[in-house]
């Protein structure tokens, strides 16, 4: 299997996004995974693609935002499940099985743990929540028995600056209501 390669450009700029958009997929063969608006006024791309062509897509769109760049991330070889996840395709969660939530200051911040939580760890991924409505943050659900999910949060403290890190929470035994609300 071939490995992707995955960027990430956050701006706070609308106009800029676009523009930046424009610029990234005239440099060099990408697909774009996300290319939208989040809260508060941002704009937020997400591109795949093979490592060199992302890497020139990510430096010719830095370059286009400019002063509007709030956070970029190349990541070479992204895990398979991240994504899925961002395209928002939510798991079904295994009722009694513990769960680990992330919570980030940035989308970039979120992107970037959930791939260390997922290749660090056996856990799965369950939902990946980006930007909108709340607030320009992200978080992502996690699942597993209670050390693995350690194991990812201890990953995700390593590879994240701890300033971006809101909260992370493991819920042993979660209630079957609240699964069946969060994923039903």
């Amino acid at each position: 299997m071939q490995k992707i390669a995955v960027g990430v450009l956050e701006l706070s700029s609308i106009a800029k996004g676009i523009e930046s958009m424009d610029v990234m997929l005239k440099a060099s063969k990408i697909n774009i995974i996300i290319s939208k608006t989040v809260c508060p006024g941002k704009y937020i791309i997400v591109i795949s693609g093979d490592a060199g062509a992302v890497n020139e897509a990510m430096e010719k769109g830095a370059e286009s935002a400019g002063k509007y760049a709030l956070n970029k991330l190349v990541l070479p070889a992204v895990h398979e499940n991240v994504l899925p996840a961002l395209n928002g395709k939510k798991q079904n969660a295994i009722y009694g099985k513990p769960i680990g939530i992330v919570e980030f200051s940035s989308i970039t911040s979120g992107i970037l743990a959930c791939d260390a939580a997922l290749k660090s760890a056996n856990v799965k991924i369950l939902e990946f929540k980006i930007g909108m409505l709340i607030g320009g943050k992200s978080y992502f659900i996690i699942s597993g028995d209670t050390s693995s999910l350690q194991e990812a949060f201890h990953a995700v403290n390593k590879k994240v600056d701890k300033r971006r890190i809101i909260n992370s929470v493991i819920i042993s035994s979660p209630d079957n209501d609240l699964i069946k609300h969060l994923f039903g």
